[in-house]
């Protein structure tokens, strides 16, 4: 399996099987995972897992202000307080019976409200890796 990261470019249209328009921004990742054997084809019906991690906020270099990136901190905080009501995907967590303050409740107790991500360094170009 070969797993890939695209970085969304201004005019990228994604769109869900069922029709529905991803939102995603330029310079959001799009990371996927193709079921096949050759690196170079890239066909939708090898596409065996794919997700968009997002950046949220950022720390200022002295680690003391927090720059909040919209709009996904404010989706994110909107899911983890489960504002409206929805029941979430359970991902494990058996929350799919849980009330929406039965759920809150249990990720306050039980998630963790600090998750850092840190930039590797910038990655080699396609030429770099053709020639290894």
């Amino acid at each position: 399996d070969y797993l890939w990261a695209y970085v969304v470019q201004e005019g990228d249209v994604f769109k869900k099987p069922n029709g529905e328009v991803l939102k995603l921004f330029p310079g959001d990742l799009l990371r996927m995972t193709y079921d096949k054997k050759n690196p170079y084809s890239c066909s939708v019906e090898e596409l065996g897992y794919m997700y968009t991690p997002v950046r949220i906020a950022t720390l200022s270099d002295d680690g003391e202000t927090l720059h909040k990136i919209q709009p996904h901190f404010d989706e994110m905080k909107e899911k983890a307080l489960n504002t409206t009501g929805k029941q979430p995907m359970c991902c494990g967590l058996g929350s799919c019976c849980m009330t929406p303050d039965e759920l809150v409740e249990m990720q306050l107790n039980n998630l963790s409200e600090t998750q850092i991500w840190v930039t590797p360094p910038k990655p080699p170009t396609a030429q770099t890796i053709d020639h290894l």
